[in-house]
């Protein structure tokens, strides 16, 4: 038992971990904290869900990631730190300036702001999934490790700050402008502190791992190789028939979980929740819920394999769905929310552990920020663009919450079909042995 835990103490895992915080932040600027403070200033159900057409940037990041891959910048030994720093300086200054704005006289301002952080923050994704690549490319048994390590970074970077703007509307009274110009200085310590930890590695096989990035075998750098050659290598390393299996399998796995996601907050204030019961149960308990279990999942992945993690992760994770049309159909229960948030915490952290480990077994590291971005970008499609039709679906439904969970209950399945012709083709020799 020791021994399976000891991999998350390491240097490297820690360092993952700080920089997963700084991927999850900016979903609370864009995401959640913007949705109730649109809530709250009156915007309908069908705007607030349209909203999240900003996301789908993330759908589109492998656009540019070949940029980050072979353009260096001169700050730090390794490029992708670079990328990193000016992108998370760029949301601060963001942040600020969505803090001094009204939110009624200048949405379409604030909307471009938003904007703007999106695509800085998909561009910090792909360097941020860059470096972990590199960094566990010699280490191929932390890479469960590395993906729990990430899970649990993102979700501490996304819950905590929006636990704390929470509580601070409702016990201190503060207005959400006060909470983005707060946010903004809050982002910048932790990149520092990211920054500062992630010196301290020292094992040389480590630091050989993230050296410069060099394109492979002294090639070029020309547009061939840096926006042909990666995804030429994804498809040439893989039959055509595998290749559209795996992206297939990538859409369709979590877009139950995303219509979920998009309007759960905007369920907790309709259904009665107060934003201090909101930022306890949803935020912090589902905060420490996701660590634990994405710590499980991590060892689970690591010893049984991915393809049962994923089977695992698919099913528990739709079935927990279920918990929250039972919180629709009873009302804002706290000890119904709480067992749902739990439930919820552990089957979602299970599942993206499991996600995230198979799109980096995936990826070649010559061309890692390029082709995790694209695969990432895959997957966010679903996640993304099709979650943003949630608020008309919720709509269509007259407001029943209840049809509308256990709808997304059953979105899950085709993914399900599709892992079992991914289980038995040539991918469980050549990715997920298990």
């Amino acid at each position: 038992m020791i021994a399976s835990v000891k991999p998350y103490f390491s240097k490297p895992i820690i360092t993952i971990f700080l920089f997963g915080m700084l991927s999850g932040f900016p979903f609370v600027l864009i995401g959640s904290n913007l949705t109730i403070w649109l809530q709250e200033a009156g915007f309908t159900r069908s705007s607030i869900g349209l909203f999240g057409i900003i996301f789908t940037v993330y759908s589109f990041n492998w656009c540019w990631a070949p940029l980050i891959d072979k353009i260096k910048l001169n700050f730090f030994s390794n490029n992708y730190k670079n990328w990193i720093t000016v992108c998370s300086i760029l949301i601060s200054i963001l942040s600020l300036g969505i803090g001094l704005l009204n939110i009624n006289q200048h949405i379409a301002l604030i909307s471009a702001f938003a904007f703007f952080i999106a695509i800085a923050s998909a561009t910090q994704d792909i360097a941020i999934d860059g470096y972990r690549i590199k960094l566990l490319k010699n280490h191929e048994k932390l890479i469960p490790y590395g993906a729990s390590a990430a899970t649990s970074g993102w979700w501490t970077g996304f819950s905590v700050p929006g636990a704390m703007a929470l509580y601070s509307t409702d016990l201190f009274q503060l207005q959400w402008n006060q909470i983005y110009q707060m946010y903004a200085f809050l982002l910048a310590a932790l990149l520092i502190l990211a920054l500062k930890i992630s010196h301290t590695i020292e094992a040389k096989t480590t630091e050989h791992a993230l050296t410069q990035n060099k394109a492979p075998h002294n090639e070029k750098i020309n547009f061939i190789s840096m926006f042909v050659r990666p995804f030429m290598d994804f498809f040439n390393r893989n039959s055509l028939r595998l290749s559209l299996l795996i992206i297939a399998f990538i859409i369709s796995f979590k877009i139950g979980e995303a219509l979920l996601g998009k309007m759960s907050l905007v369920f907790y204030k309709e259904i009665g929740f107060s934003n201090s019961e909101i930022a306890t149960y949803s935020k912090l308990i589902g905060w420490w819920v996701t660590i634990a279990f994405s710590i499980v999942g991590g060892i689970i992945n690591a010893q049984f394999g991915m393809i049962k993690g994923l089977l695992l992760g698919g099913i528990t994770m739709s079935l927990s769905n279920l918990g929250y049309a039972a919180i629709a159909h009873i009302g804002p229960n706290t000890s119904l929310l709480a067992s749902v948030v739990i439930i919820d915490g552990f089957t979602s952290a299970f599942a993206t552990v499991a996600f995230v480990s198979f799109l980096t077994s995936l990826c070649n590291s010559n061309y890692s920020a390029t082709q995790y971005a694209l695969l990432a970008s895959i997957a966010s499609i679903g996640k993304n663009t099709l979650a943003s039709s949630s608020g008309y679906l919720i709509d269509i439904l007259n407001g029943n919450w209840t049809i509308f969970f256990i709808i997304t209950c059953f979105l899950v399945l085709p993914s399900f079909i599709l892992l079992y012709f991914l289980h038995t083709s040539s991918i469980k020799q050549h990715f997920l042995k298990n």
